[in-house]
């Protein structure tokens, strides 16, 4: 996924389309797969490290995204407490 940040930023765009795609299927293996809170919490932190890092997302799916992972972040909380 990191490599998307080394092409143009014309291609960048072409490619955000599949780059967000993946990014969700991470979202849902790590929702539908990973069971356990403590294997949860780092899958979930190498999500966020990684979408943090790319530069392809326009403004509103990189918004979705976070959104996202502030839901699921929301959910471990709440668990742990």
């Amino acid at each position: 996924m990191q490599a998307i940040n080394n092409l143009e930023h014309s291609e960048q765009v072409e490619l955000e389309d599949l780059s967000y795609e993946f990014m969700t299927n991470a979202f849902t293996i790590f929702e539908e797969e990973i069971a356990e809170t403590e294997q949860k919490v780092p899958a979930l932190n190498l999500i966020v490290t990684t979408m943090y890092t790319l530069t392809c997302f326009s403004s509103e799916n990189f918004e979705t995204l976070v959104s996202n992972a502030i839901s699921f972040s929301s959910k471990l909380l709440k668990k742990n407490m």
